[in-house]
């Protein structure tokens, strides 16, 4: 999580979660450089196999809409 970004998990409970602090992979990674600059979309609370949650909707492929992304990480 990125510290004052909304860090929902996908579920309408967290929805108006903001991040207290930056997660540990976030301070590696941003000490090698790293500018975080996007967010992907989830399964709620990682529960499913596809990223469809009611939260944000499904995650659809960028190259044809009609189609899902694909897997648990949102097309990542």
């Amino acid at each position: 999580s990125l510290k004052g970004l909304r860090t929902s998990a996908g579920s309408h409970f967290f929805s108006d979660y903001l991040a207290k602090q930056n997660s540990d992979l976030i301070v590696h990674l941003m000490r090698l450089g790293f500018i975080p600059f996007a967010k992907t979309n989830t399964p709620e609370l990682g529960l499913s196999y596809v990223t469809e949650p009611a939260l944000f909707g499904p995650c659809r492929n960028p190259y044809d809409t009609n189609r899902s992304a694909g897997g648990s990480s949102g097309g990542a």
